[in-house]
């Protein structure tokens, strides 16, 4: 039996049955690469059959404390079915990308049960229509509460399940080394736990306000840190319903890698807030809506410790950012996010990261579960709404995916798309999946707030297009600027050049000759340089 973290915890204080909190992974398989060209639904329920023993969450279910007076536990689940967990479905003919979103919405849509192991898995057949997918194609559909894993977890359950050789399925399973069976705890041991810790919530709450003031006093003195942008009242913000619509765009990774050098520093992350900007700055507009200030984005970012790789669990905090979505200029746009968003992690780093996590564990969950309440009349309510602080406009993560082939028994991994979950009284966000050389920017959203997805799905391609060239040209100035040429520079590319208020390059290049006379080189031959900048 292990207790769930205050973050893993605040996940399922959140849910309520019209808005889950699982994250969902979707993969599309071409069985063609599989021995014999073909693949049964049996191997793919192997493979996670396998797979729980692997990962132990897999096969783990919740004990809630009664009375939400303590975090729930985990223990290992006495009555765990691997057919009720993975399933089998086929998509009705002929098979296009809007019957695939509306079937992945739907699916998206219903919660978890909260008496099994919290995940599902979908496996759907009949992609006959999809363009720029095999024929025959399959997709594989996870769900998998947040509760049990966040982004860094969610990416390593899928580097389990998959191999870099499309070798044949093995039909060995472990029922030789039978699974753990836990009973379910009595509720008298579970509340006396939570007295115990209750009594500690009071000295815990002083530390961290403590923390919280040190972390405000040095954070006046650092200086001009950059203002957090206050999100204005807008059409993703409101009671979320309990039906969904789901999107995605592709964008060519290499490409898209490239024009965030526009801007020095800028991440992959904040291109596609800052296209995501553009579109919602376009969506807006169709809907009547004219943007005086910029939407604001809500970003998670992981605070996992290096020492604890693979720790299971969430370890992540939020940092507010700018869209730009009030500038028409795409490269002014990109500059205003990463300029948000870097101002942003430096306050994170000022305040502490663990400071959300330990305000939860402090507060306990009856008070985090009224927190979530709160937010979620606020948003029923216009009068509570007037009284508390607008929340973000909408959310954005990101998800690395398999950037070289992999392969599920076999079937070639050909694209994929994350899908993060909405939060109370946010009804848009937006996933950045790496996907073997595509970046897949899926969308899962209220269908009241966003009730024509296909819109949003194109202004997202027409910000993007108008962007690419601006932010091209502003990309190849900077990377010029960046590794000049030999034959401008005088230097081989890759040295490093000398900084102000030290002795020019050359002039270090004369003394480190002098010390090795006997080091002759042929005309013409570059000097290896002992390290290079990223």
């Amino acid at each position: 039996m292990q207790q769930l973290s205050s973050v893993d915890a605040s996940f399922i204080q959140a849910e309520s049955p019209g808005l889950p909190m699982h994250v969902t992974t979707v993969g599309i398989y071409d069985p063609s690469t599989a021995p014999h060209g073909t693949l049964r639904f049996r191997d793919i329920m192997e493979c996670y059959e396998r797979a729980i023993y692997e990962v132990p969450l897999l096969r783990r279910r919740l004990v809630q404390v009664p009375g939400n007076l303590d975090f729930p536990y985990w223990i290992e689940d006495p009555d765990f079915d691997i057919e009720f967990h993975v399933r089998h479905m086929a998509l009705p003919q002929p098979g296009d990308w809007r019957q695939f979103f509306i079937q992945v919405a739907r699916m998206n849509s219903r919660v978890l049960d909260l008496q099994r192991p919290l995940w599902e898995v979908y496996v759907l057949e009949g992609l006959n229509a999809l363009e720029g997918i095999p024929k025959g194609s399959f997709a594989v559909m996870q769900k998998l509460h947040h509760a049990a894993m966040d982004g860094d977890a969610v990416r390593k359950l899928l580097t389990a399940l998959h191999t870099d050789k499309p070798t044949a399925p093995s039909h060995r399973t472990r029922h030789n080394e039978p699974l753990v069976r836990e009973n379910r705890p009595n509720k008298m041991p579970l509340l006396l736990k939570s007295y115990q810790r209750a009594l500690g919530r009071p000295g815990k709450f002083t530390r961290t306000v403590a923390r919280s003031l040190r972390g405000l006093r040095r954070l006046s003195k650092a200086g001009e840190v950059g203002k957090r942008p206050e999100p204005p009242k807008s059409i993703f913000n409101g009671e979320v319903s309990p039906h969904r619509v789901v999107s995605a765009a592709s964008f060519d990774f290499e490409e898209f890698r490239h024009l965030r050098h526009a801007v020095p520093g800028a991440t992959v992350s904040d291109l596609a807030v800052s296209v995501m900007g553009g579109a919602l700055r376009r969506y807006m507009a169709h809907r009547g809506v004219e943007l005086a200030e910029p939407l604001v984005a809500r970003v998670p970012v992981s605070v996992r410790p290096d020492a604890l790789p693979d720790e299971v669990g969430n370890r992540v905090s939020t940092i507010t950012a700018s869209s730009g979505s009030h500038i028409a200029d795409p490269l002014e746009r990109l500059q205003e996010v990463y300029a948000s968003s870097s101002a942003a992690k430096r306050r994170l780093e000022i305040m502490g990261d663990s400071l959300y996590a330990d305000m939860a564990d402090a507060l306990g969950p009856q008070v985090s579960r009224a927190v979530f309440s709160v937010a979620e009349n606020a948003a029923r309510f216009q009068a509570l709404s007037s009284l508390l602080p607008a929340g973000h406009n909408f959310s954005f993560s990101n998800l690395p995916g398999p950037a070289d082939p992999v392969y599920l028994c076999g079937a070639e991994y050909k694209w994929g798309m994350g899908l993060d979950p909405l939060m109370p009284n946010i009804g848009l966000v937006v996933t950045l999946a790496s996907s073997r050389g595509r970046f897949v920017m899926g969308v899962n959203a209220c269908r009241e707030m966003v009730p024509d997805p296909e819109v949003l799905w194109q202004f997202i391609h027409n910000a993007y297009d108008e962007a690419r060239p601006v932010l091209q040209a502003a990309a190849a100035a900077n990377t010029a600027g960046k590794r000049p040429s030999k034959k401008a520079s005088g230097e081989a590319p890759g040295k490093a050049m000398g900084k102000a208020g030290k002795k020019p390059a050359k002039k270090v290049k004369k003394k480190a000759a002098k010390k090795r006379p006997a080091a002759k080189r042929k005309p013409g031959a570059k000097s290896k340089p002992k390290s290079r900048s990223a």
